[in-house]
């Protein structure tokens, strides 16, 4: 799966054209020695990203570091492409976290206050909470586009805060609590310039999961 993520980032895949490429593409699947039949589900996917970028990050560098022995590649450019993919993954990883605490607070906007909700931009609202069924596994961006995604999202975050920071009802959810946090502690605001970034005050505190609040923050992740 590490090879399938390094590819990734390398092609500038989407997360689908990822998970297509491993399962049809036999360039891809002589890449990583892989037999025509294998198969690789979303959830399998992500489950896989989710670990390399918890207890797999060591694993992760060292692969890196062996490949790169076994190749014989310039130190600099091993570490440009160590570089590259673990900064697609965070950005990933973080950007599923901004996106999962904006949809559990539209969803509890709309059970508590629906006419409010509808009354929110079509197109902020069909982002994060299609009306249409569809698959919402996979991140539609490319690798190359995951930081300008992210700072859309941080903008829509402060787009809602400032809306119902002063609505008596809509201020005392909890999700929407979840959104000041996420904001408090890792989007910087300066000159009008929304930036994704980590404050050093929260290291080690701060959001990982809307669904876990409590949950640590793993601080080798906090670069975007």
């Amino acid at each position: 799966m590490l090879g399938l993520f390094i590819i990734q980032a390398l092609m500038d895949f989407t997360d689908e054209e990822a998970v297509e490429a491993y399962c049809f593409y036999d360039t891809v699947r002589y890449a990583l020695d892989l037999p025509r039949d294998a198969y690789l589900s979303q959830r399998t996917y992500y489950s896989y990203r989710a670990k390399l970028l918890g207890e797999g990050h060591l694993v992760f560098e060292q692969v890196l570091e062996r490949i790169s022995e076994r190749l014989k590649l310039e130190h600099g450019i091993q570490r440009k492409d160590s570089t590259l993919v673990g900064t697609h993954l965070k950005q990933m990883s973080r950007l599923e976290l901004y996106r999962t605490t904006i949809q559990l607070f539209y969803k509890e906007l709309n059970k508590c206050h629906p006419i409010i909700f509808s009354r929110l931009p079509e197109e902020t609202r069909e982002r994060y909470v299609p009306k249409k069924e569809k698959d919402t596994w996979f991140t539609a961006g490319k690798p190359s586009q995951y930081k300008q995604i992210l700072v859309e999202a941080a903008k829509d975050i402060l787009f809602l805060i400032d809306r119902f920071a002063e609505h008596a009802s809509v201020s005392g959810l909890e999700s929407f609590q979840l959104l000041q946090r996420l904001a408090r502690e890792q989007i910087q605001v300066q000159d009008d310039i929304v930036e994704v970034k980590l404050d050093q005050e929260f290291r080690g505190s701060a959001l990982n999961n809307p669904h876990d609040p409590e949950a640590r923050y793993d601080g080798h992740k906090e670069k975007v």
